[in-house]
């Protein structure tokens, strides 16, 4: 870091968030979070046996793309001045969520320091193992993250105090909407609904496509047509008062074209086929937990344990 980068960043009153995962996703929400009100660090794996941060940029208000795309990179050992004062994001993949947490501990500092974890499907008992006693928070993001318009459903453990959730849900907020649930039961059906849902949007829109190709519209026209049409929808939905009943109501005349289309749809059971379709990816969702943990357990036995 130059001396006038560190300079800046000394300078910023604010308290510091670390993102620890250098991929995409932890990249990504280190752009999303450019001009938010944090001093970030960014920290990533050195490699697959341990984990050692190593300082990648220092993100402030002023971060760029390029930035980014030209990081400044060096090990450093874990050190004072890089406390994490405020909260770690943990942005890494699911698989390699215990040995970054198992390397992280020492690092942390105080046990009341906060964790927000972005890695699907763990739970926060195993994180608990992990790091010790502390508050965190396990979030669920989705895609449109991406672009500041997703939703991220978020739970913590006992030990995360209602501040500490006000905190993880502002940090989150730079992504999009943010929902708080009470127990993290309830956080496993969010996979099958707003988890999953971008694709079943898409999959309805690549339908609705290519019934527009097959009227004689070109791919480009149809593509367009449906696309500002889903747009328009949602944000009928997202700025009127009006249920969804309502709405899809006032669209459709007697008798006319539309009832006619929803007919359609309603012989075709797409309500029941949505809600199978649901609890399919709960199910599957709980099977892939279930499997990982017992992948984590075993890699914890002595060498040569049966």
């Amino acid at each position: 870091m130059s001396s006038e980068a560190k300079r800046r960043y000394d300078a910023l009153p604010h308290p510091q968030v670390v993102v620890v995962g250098g991929g995409f996703s932890g990249l990504e929400l280190i752009k999303l979070l450019e001009g938010a009100p944090y001093k970030v660090l960014l920290l990533d794996r050195h490699n697959h046996h341990c984990f050692q941060p190593l300082l990648y940029q220092v993100a402030t208000a002023s971060l760029s793309a390029d930035s980014i795309a030209h990081p400044f990179r060096r090990t450093v050992a874990p050190m004072p001045n890089v406390a994490f004062r405020m909260a770690r994001v943990l942005a890494v993949k699911p698989q390699v969520l215990g040995p970054v947490c198992t390397g992280l501990r020492p690092a942390l500092g105080r046990p009341g320091q906060l964790v927000v974890s972005l890695a699907a499907g763990v739970r926060l008992q195993s994180m608990a193992g992990w790091l010790g006693a502390r508050p965190i928070v396990r979030c669920m993001p989705n895609t449109p993250a991406l672009l500041r318009a997703g939703i991220t459903v978020l739970t913590g453990n006992a030990e995360a105090s209602p501040a500490q959730m006000d905190l993880a849900r502002a940090l989150l907020q730079a992504v999009g909407e943010c929902e708080v649930v009470a127990e993290e039961a309830l956080l496993d059906p969010v996979t099958a609904i707003s988890g999953s849902g971008p694709a079943y949007f898409f999959l309805f829109m690549e339908a609705l496509t290519a019934a527009g190709v097959a009227q004689g519209r070109t791919p480009a026209q149809a593509r367009k047509l449906v696309v500002e049409t889903a747009l328009g929808a949602a944000r009928m939905a997202a700025e009127t008062p009006s249920t969804l009943e309502a709405l899809r109501i006032s669209v459709t005349s007697p008798k006319g074209t539309t009832e006619r289309a929803l007919q359609a749809f309603e012989q075709g059971d797409l309500r029941g086929l949505v809600a199978r379709a649901a609890l399919v990816a709960i199910h599957s969702h709980d099977v892939h937990t279930r499997t990982r943990l017992r992948h984590q357990n075993k890699s914890k036995r002595p060498l040569g344990a049966a």
